[in-house]
């Protein structure tokens, strides 16, 4: 997909690169911007850059942001009428939800996730352990759930919660399911690999099998603690990945020119963004 500033096109956007504060004025350039990829319900898939508007490549379709959108943090897609953006306003985050195209409700607080699957919306707490849900035709809270302290970032599959966690006391990493009753049922995975390869998690698939990378390499764990390799992924950030329920693994690579979307799966060789 060719940037583009037409009405059903992505446009380029750039911003600098490092972004620390103790980097010289000549070693700061300009480098497009984080891609993010998302499938919805009918398996379309939809990228943005927080550039305007969120483009389906195919058929071509839009939703454009809007105009006090803050930096876009994340966005969850059921159909072309029914999405949420999670922005940054002052003071934290905030959630809108859009129902017919029309925003039917929004909500601010501390959010740090956005998670649906068209029939429940959850925001993630930031900085603690809650899990809010939200009925999706109202923004009524429905109920909060709480993840265990050492959860990590959490993952809908299903209805049930997914993350990993660390224990360390005990020095392992698992896998944890909350169920919408409360209920927790964790699954440790006592390797020093699982340690290591547990750490930035990309998602779950359908069978709720961890996706996790390493130096650029994305492995899934097995039920039985098997590392299976999916493939390569190069330097992009795990926050960039999106786990099909069938396993593929979604990202999607700013370059001079556009935007390519990409997957590996297991048994896929992988490519390197970076030569894109």
């Amino acid at each position: 997909m060719p940037w583009s500033a037409e009405p059903t096109g992505l446009p380029q956007r750039l911003e600098q690169t490092p972004r620390s504060g103790w980097v010289l004025a000549e070693d700061v350039r300009l480098v497009p911007a984080p891609v993010h990829v998302r499938r919805d319900g009918a398996g379309e898939l939809w990228v943005t850059n927080g550039a305007e508007r969120v483009v389906r490549c195919a058929p071509p379709g839009v939703i454009e942001l809007p105009g006090d959108c803050g930096p876009l943090l994340d966005l969850a897609v059921v159909d072309a009428g029914r999405y949420g953006l999670l922005d940054r306003v002052d003071g934290g985050t905030r959630l809108r939800w859009y129902d017919g195209a029309a925003l039917a409700w929004q909500r601010e607080g501390d959010f740090g996730k956005l998670l649906t699957d068209g029939r429940q919306v959850f925001t993630s707490e930031r900085h603690g352990p809650a899990v809010y849900e939200w009925e999706p035709a109202t923004g009524d809270p429905v109920r909060t759930l709480l993840r265990s302290p050492d959860a990590g970032e959490p993952f809908l599959v299903d209805g049930v919660l997914c993350a990993v966690f660390t224990d360390f006391a005990g020095g392992h990493r698992g896998v944890e399911q909350l169920d919408r009753d409360g209920t927790v049922h964790r699954t440790v995975l006592t390797g020093p690999e699982h340690y290591a390869w547990l750490v930035h998690p990309v998602g779950f698939d359908s069978a709720r099998r961890p996706y996790a990378v390493r130096d650029g390499e994305v492995a899934r764990i097995a039920h039985d603690g098997e590392i299976e390799h999916v493939g390569s992924v190069g330097d992009l950030s795990p926050r960039l990945l999106q786990v099909d329920p069938d396993g593929g693994v979604l990202f999607a690579v700013g370059g001079t020119d556009g935007v390519s979307v990409q997957s590996v799966r297991i048994g896929d060789r992988g490519v390197d963004p970076s030569t894109r």
